[in-house]
């Protein structure tokens, strides 16, 4: 039986694209899953990536929660290098419970029972609105290999539907339901 190899915080690996490039991504935290940040630096051909150049990239999106053992594994996603993770800083990853029935097109609107967020330790309720402090936070959903691909070819995330179609609390709201709290 072959053992598993534990991948460390830190490894910088590369993600082929359907064009040929190659982008690349950094393992930065564990929780639930393991956490990658992708960074706005691609290579085509047989052109070398630049630790350092990943490094000052920007990222082409928030941290996401991915199955990266099996990607690491399969071979689909290459090791290429380590840098520190050390300024990543975790600030949690949004959950939600659906009404049933759900809507039959994605055009139509999710009806959100209540959203939560996970902070790393315990999920805080935030109510059926989601309260705009959290617009810009990421699913805890754990993305197949191919949405990733997906979502750094495109930008399209399956898991930004629920919150770009839920009603959203005003600033007056959100007041309200934290000092009641």
């Amino acid at each position: 039986m072959e053992k598993r190899k534990n991948i460390k915080i830190g490894v910088v690996f590369q993600i082929p694209l359907s064009d040929g490039r190659k982008a690349y991504a950094q393992y930065v935290y564990d929780d639930w899953g393991n956490i990658i940040r992708i960074f706005n630096y691609f290579t085509s051909g047989v052109e070398q990536p630049s630790l350092q150049k990943i490094d000052t990239s920007d990222l082409i999106f928030p941290p996401v929660h991915v199955g990266l053992q099996g990607a690491i594994k399969q071979k689909v996603w290459k090791i290429i290098g380590e840098l520190p993770a050390n300024d990543y800083i975790y600030k949690g990853f949004l959950n939600h419970s659906e009404v049933l029935p759900m809507p039959k097109d994605r055009t139509d609107p999710v009806k959100i029972q209540s959203w939560a967020l996970w902070n790393g330790e315990k999920y805080i309720e935030l109510g059926e609105k989601l309260p705009k402090q959290y617009h810009d936070y990421e699913s805890g959903a754990i993305y197949p290999q191919d949405m990733i691909v997906e979502r750094i070819e495109t930008g399209f995330d399956m898991f930004a539907y629920p919150k770009k179609h839920n009603r959203f609390s005003t600033e007056e709201e959100v007041k309200k339901k934290f000092e009641s709290n």
